[in-house]
């Protein structure tokens, strides 16, 4: 929750009469080592996306993202082995609450609201439950993506395909999961990657 709040996933606000309030919720999972003992526990919240409604709630093109597939994969451990280049990659921390809804040219204008988070609610001065406002009950107006959303993976490779081409990568004008520095390949500063997701790879 405290990553939820610093990177301002969400805003208790009332409900409003006709607002479409999605259900959420939390997936746990123990993350295991490599000789099956116990590395981690792990909480991810979620959003119940199928309560979204078709083009209330998102656009039939929201749906679609690019996604890596193996022969992205094999392009670059073959063209490390060829060129001598290192191989690295990393998984982006919370990828999907770091894009603000705002941010993104189709979900900036559809408003998203879900029920309060179990286990996390508003109190009053005195300590109690604050469970409405005049009346009106208290929902989470998102401001980021969550796990969940019908639109998640869109916004998150929409910002951070926006992202790299401002650092001066161009896109593959055959697989738009395809980065690359436009310099030569022997270059000092060639950098190629491939996205999956929130996983990438680079070299």
């Amino acid at each position: 929750m405290m990553v939820n709040e610093s990177d301002n996933v969400f805003e208790i606000t009332p409900k409003l009469p006709g607002m479409n309030v999605l259900g959420c919720g939390w997936t746990f999972r123990v993350k295991p080592t490599t000789t099956g003992h116990i590395a981690s526990f792990k909480a991810r919240m979620v959003v119940k996306g199928c309560g979204q409604r078709a083009i209330l709630d998102y656009a039939p093109s929201d749906l679609y993202s690019p996604v890596g597939n193996s022969s992205n994969i094999k392009l670059i451990i073959s063209l490390a082995a060829c060129y001598g280049l290192t191989i690295s990659n990393c998984d982006v921390q919370n990828a999907f609450q770091k894009c603000q809804l705002s941010n993104n040219p189709t979900t900036q204008h559809r408003s998203i609201h879900m029920k309060q988070v179990p286990g996390y609610h508003l109190r009053e001065t005195n300590g109690d439950l604050l469970r409405s406002i005049n009346g009106n009950e208290l929902v989470a107006h998102l401001h980021a993506s969550l796990n969940g959303l019908k639109q998640s993976s869109q916004v998150w490779y929409s910002e951070l395909s926006a992202y790299l081409l401002t650092q001066g990568l161009i896109q593959s004008q055959f697989d738009s999961c395809i980065f690359k520095r436009d310099c030569d390949i022997r270059s000092e500063n060639f950098i190629i990657m491939s996205i999956f997701v929130d996983d990438i790879i680079i070299a």
